[in-house]
Parts: C-alpha cells; structure tokens; sequence
C-alpha cells in the first residue's frame, strides 16, 4: 500500500511537471511565431470583422426591431461558429447589455426586441455675421477677403 502510495504521489508530481512543460512550449511556439512574422516581408492579414461589429451591423441594416434569437439565428447564417446555439446565444446577450445605449427597445412575441437607435444627421449652421465679427475680434482673426457669409437661398 505504501507504494503505491508513493507511486500516486510521483504520478501526481509527475503530471504537475509535465502541465508546467506544456505550457512553456506553448508560450515559446508563440514567441518563435512572432519572431517568424518580425522576419517576414508579408505584411499580417486584416481581422476578420469582430462579433460586436457582426451584431451591430445586422441590426444597423435591418428595419424591424429583433430578438436575441433572431440575431443568433443571422450570425448561425452567416456562418459564425460558436461551441453552441445555446452559448451564442448568451453572447449575443453579452454584447446587446454592452451595446444597450445605442439600441431602441421593444417588444416582440413577448420577448425585448433590439433595433438600431438612427442618430439624425445635424446640419450644420453657419454662425451669424455678429458671432463671425466677434470671433474674429476675440482671436485676432483677419476677416476673408470678398466673404460675406453664406448666400440665402430665394424660394
């Protein structure tokens, strides 16, 4: 018995040793691959499009609001592999709390449905003659000759 004892023992410290061997060859096969592409003359390839961008982009183009499952369903379509439905899922999930500010909620089946909150376009406004003179005045500018300001368009 007190040999096998020892035996478990050894097997035990053993397997610790080898666990610790593992892992510094992983992380030396990553040094020599970074030292491979310090070498290399061909330039890295472009990131595929992240998971949050995958999600904000589906919802950015649709114009129905969507669930959780749906946006699951789009990503399984476009080909996103993933260990489960069921763990996509819950990322999925993950990236909509993280995403929350730009999104309008609803609801859909009885399920929170997302869409993309459209930010409108500000136009832009030309400041009038007297902010212009006063800038001008504050920061030492020199007006533009033959400018007058922006022209009114007659209807």
């Amino acid at each position: 018995m007190k040999e096998r004892e020892k035996i478990a023992s050894e097997k035990e410290r053993l397997d610790r040793l080898n666990g610790e061997i593992e892992r510094q060859l992983v992380g030396l096969e990553r040094v020599l691959e970074g030292f491979d592409f310090l070498s290399s003359d061909v330039p890295p390839e472009l990131e595929t499009v992240g998971f949050t961008d995958q999600i904000r982009r589906i919802l950015q183009q649709t114009s129905a609001p969507l669930t959780a499952v749906e946006i699951r369903d789009f990503l399984l379509a476009e080909g996103v592999q993933h260990s489960s439905a069921k763990n996509l899922l819950i990322s999925v999930h993950t990236v909509l709390g993280r995403i929350e500010t730009d999104l309008k909620k609803s609801e859909k089946n009885g399920k929170t449905a997302y869409i993309w909150k459209h930010i409108p376009r500000r136009r832009h406004v030309f400041p009038s003659g007297q902010v212009r003179d006063l800038a001008e005045g504050m920061y030492g500018l020199e007006p533009v000759p033959g400018y007058s300001g922006p022209k009114k368009v007659s209807e």
